[in-house]
């Protein structure tokens, strides 16, 4: 049963696979206009680009519009990245909005990637390359078949209008490269024109393949004993369509009891609930002109609650080390960020269909027996003495809850 889905659903992810190949192709385009380089005819592209990560969303053509109830049917549910960087690891829900499916079996591609959890609902995703990787430039995806089974009414509606579901909750990172400008020129007024950058100008950034983008950059230029010490304004943003969560806490928001993601608080007792577990954005790297984050490198924090406005969600980085003179000049030099967090999102509703019929208990239930047999009624003689009977209109079921079939003719 389990591979025949899998065969069956096979065509759906072929044309995921090659959607993402085109995809691919379509990518280099965007070589010179983002930054990518290019070569000898062939263009590559900028893969620190765009505000995707990891997602996981039912295929619409797999699911069926409508189902009988006790019915079962096979849906595919495609895991993707589409971010720059690697999935560490990853949790996955899926569910209905009216529960009306129980999910009897799973199957993945991939088994190493890919790890049923009980309850069964629950999938484990771990080490799925991002763009950054030369073997994954359009991203990673995976296919996993679901069998869904409709449950039983258990009240007298005829039918129940539902919505596949898929909630991600994962690790995830971003990563920035941008020239910023270091100005250790004297102050005569005469020299600005001669300058190759201004340090005084915000560097306005996008995206950088992550749903969590450094959104802009202010340099400070501070002289001090004839030293140039530059800092740094790291503002970061949620540019993605879900929410910043704690990385150390995926399973509080995808897995059974959660809290919701609106409270941020814990269900479990003993945790730490003044510690918040939405919008926290962790620095693990700051470098320039060889110094670190920790050598050379000084920051105000290295652990940041969002606040959804822009202007109060900075870091403010110092560059400590004596190594730019007061008169050596303006010059550009890169300044690489990195961050981590964790994410989680929810996929477009996929809607389905449940209509009351009769289920397979129900069929058991009325069918008959060989030890009872169908006794067929005989119709009586007729009687001249009495008075010819009035036709009345058929009766469905009867006072023993049987239920019976009217065929004309």
């Amino acid at each position: 049963m389990a591979q025949a889905s899998a065969l069956r659903l096979r065509p759906f992810l072929i044309a995921v696979l090659l959607a993402v190949a085109l995809l691919a192709a379509g990518c280099t385009q965007f070589g010179g206009r983002f930054g990518g380089k290019k070569g000898t005819g062939i263009d590559v592209p900028d893969v620190y680009v765009g505000a995707e990560g990891f997602s996981a969303a039912f295929s619409p053509e797999s699911v069926p519009s409508l189902v009988s109830e006790g019915g079962s049917s096979e849906v595919l549910l495609v895991l993707a990245n589409k971010g720059a960087v690697a999935v560490p690891e990853a949790i996955v829900t899926v569910v209905d909005t009216k529960g009306a499916f129980t999910l009897e079996n799973a199957e993945a591609e991939d088994t190493e990637k890919v790890q049923f959890k009980k309850p069964l609902p629950l999938i484990e995703v771990n080490a799925m390359t991002g763009r950054e990787s030369p073997e994954t430039v359009a991203g990673s995806v995976e296919g996993v078949t679901l069998v869904l089974k409709a449950n039983e009414f258990v009240n007298s509606n005829d039918s129940v209008d539902t919505a596949l579901l898929a909630t991600v909750c994962y690790k995830y990172g971003t990563k920035l490269t941008a020239n910023v400008c270091i100005d250790a020129s004297q102050t005569q007024s005469f020299q600005k024109q001669r300058k190759v950058c201004d340090a005084k100008a915000p560097i306005a950034l996008k995206s950088q393949g992550a749903p969590v983008a450094v959104k802009k950059i202010e340099i400070l230029t501070e002289k001090s004993n004839k030293k140039v010490k530059p800092k740094f304004k790291i503002f970061i943003g949620n540019i993605g369509k879900g929410l910043i969560i704690d990385s150390t806490r995926l399973s509080l928001f995808c897995t059974a009891g959660a809290p919701s993601a609106a409270s941020g608080s814990s269900s479990k007792p003993g945790d730490d609930k003044g510690k918040p577990k939405l919008n926290i954005v962790r620095l693990e790297k700051v470098e320039l002109n060889g110094k670190v984050l920790g050598s050379g490198i000084r920051c105000s924090e290295t652990e940041k609650v969002l606040s959804g406005n822009l202007a109060n969600d900075y870091i403010l980085c110092s560059y400590e080390a004596d190594d730019f003179d007061e008169g050596s000049g303006t010059f550009v030099t890169p300044l690489k960020v990195e961050l981590s967090y964790g994410y989680t999102q929810t996929s477009e509703p996929v809607p389905v269909r449940v209509e009351k019929g009769f289920s397979q208990t129900q069929q058991n239930q009325q069918a008959p027996t060989t030890s009872q047999p169908v006794q067929l009624q005989q119709e009586p003689e007729p009687n001249p003495a009495a008075p010819p009977s009035v036709p009345t209109a058929p009766q469905i079921g009867s006072s023993s809850g049987s239920r019976g079939l009217l065929i004309d003719g």
